[in-house]
């Protein structure tokens, strides 16, 4: 998931695709306990909410948010890197920051390399624990892995807007 329309929901053209949260959850209706179906949910709904400036839409993320937790058994044995994402944006979301960090640690045990998602996250960590050359740096990786404006556009705006200097991280034409 180096770049985000990997996950399905940025389109070739730039646009959020609806359909795929509607493919995940017919897939979670035949599996509802797969953690790794409710992790790429909550993901792609979290990318969708923040690009389409959906702010009405958290209470549903919230939801997807508590049934993710819920899947994830106390020794489960394969938790992969997406599912640690998912989970650290979900803490994040709750401001549980070291929470986020832990889980950001797990997915960075269980992925040879970072994504452009978990370098936004770590940006989002870094910005409200003050390390705002840290949070640039981190912004300036997620746009080197993934350089489109909808990376640029959750730097900016996934969680919280960011003070970030955006001409500091702004994609290369």
């Amino acid at each position: 998931m180096a770049t985000l329309s990997c996950l399905g929901v940025i389109t070739n053209d730039g646009q959020t695709n609806i359909s795929y949260i509607k493919q995940i959850s017919k897939l979670i209706q035949l599996s509802p306990k797969n953690s790794y179906l409710l992790a790429q949910r909550y993901l792609a709904y979290a990318i969708i909410l923040t690009i389409n400036n959906k702010v009405t839409s958290m209470p549903t993320l919230m939801n997807y948010g508590k049934v993710l937790v819920k899947s994830i058994t106390p020794n489960q044995q394969l938790v992969s890197s997406e599912i640690y994402d998912a989970l650290a944006l979900n803490e994040l979301y709750q401001g549980n920051l070291t929470a986020s960090e832990h889980y950001l640690s797990l997915a960075a045990l269980q992925s040879q390399q970072n994504t452009a998602l978990r370098y936004i996250l770590l940006g989002k960590i870094s910005e409200l624990t003050h390390k705002t050359q840290q949070a640039n740096e981190y912004y300036s990786m997620a746009m080197y892995l993934s350089p489109s404006e909808e990376t640029l556009q959750l730097c900016q705006k996934l969680v919280f807007i960011s003070q970030i200097n955006t001409t500091e991280i702004t994609p290369p034409h």
